[in-house]
């Protein structure tokens, strides 16, 4: 059993779920699943990452109690290879949305008992945001600044994290405009820059990504998971982010 300890966490969410599973069967789910599960080992074996899949849910988090550069590191790689595995499918698309998180977490395996500060901070965040991407928890940003500097300022000079007004669901009090927060992000379109040649054939492009999100073969288009309000609001959101990063990326 991993004991309670101060660790990384990042909580991703399948959103649309509840229409995939009307449209689709189990055994192709868990072929799907399994081979994004597959894929994300090839990372994580050789980190200090742990991943817990159940339902639409994915939860990565840090083996080893505490805060460094290699800890905190191996959290953002691991959760940037994640949404780059879903972001990438042809057919069916699966969009994620994900925030990370510093605190107690501890995992039961045996009892399959997960509980933790970290992973509640990490869940309700990811909740309230309006579109398809990741940010950093207060605790996280506080965590990462004190012990790992070295390996978060290298990912915010070379925009793997990125300062962002991040869209987040309007209260019933707002009558116009859009509520946001500035925070670190993880930024999708930064993959081939972090990974080198390895991935020069999987660029995350605007194009690439919004195409995804519109074409789901697997699904009628008349049954189409994202073409409701809501998705269509996420949707614009994440495109303004790209055009976002497109400006602010660095130059060969």
């Amino acid at each position: 059993m991993d004991k309670s300890y101060k660790r990384f966490v990042a909580y991703f969410d399948v959103l649309g779920y509840g229409k995939r599973v009307e449209n689709i069967f189990i055994d192709e789910e868990y072929k799907i699943q399994n081979k994004v599960l597959e894929d994300l080992e090839v990372i994580t074996k050789n980190s200090n990452i742990n991943v817990i899949n159940f339902s639409d849910t994915f939860i990565l988090y840090s083996h080893e109690p505490g805060i460094s550069d290699t800890l905190f590191e191996g959290i953002i790689k691991s959760s940037l290879l994640l949404m780059l595995l879903l972001s990438i499918r042809k057919s069916p698309y699966l969009p994620v949305r994900g925030a990370m998180a510093f605190g107690d977490f501890l995992f039961d395996k045996e009892k399959n008992i997960i509980i933790g500060d970290a992973l509640r901070e990490a869940c309700s965040l990811e909740k309230q945001q309006e579109w398809m991407g990741c940010c950093l928890s207060d605790s996280c940003y506080e965590a990462a600044k004190k012990g790992a500097d070295k390996s978060f300022n290298w990912f915010k000079d070379n925009k793997v994290l990125v300062n962002y007004d991040v869209p987040f669901k309007t209260n019933r009090f707002l009558f116009f405009g859009k509520q946001t927060r500035k925070m670190y992000v993880v930024n999708i379109e930064s993959f081939s820059r972090l990974w080198g040649q390895e991935t020069k054939n999987m660029p995350i492009t605007q194009e690439r990504f919004i195409e995804n999100i519109f074409i789901n073969k697997g699904i009628n288009k008349k049954e189409s998971l994202f073409l409701n309000k809501d998705a269509i609001i996420k949707l614009r959101n994440t495109q303004d982010f790209f055009k976002y990063v497109e400006k602010v990326k660095p130059r060969a």
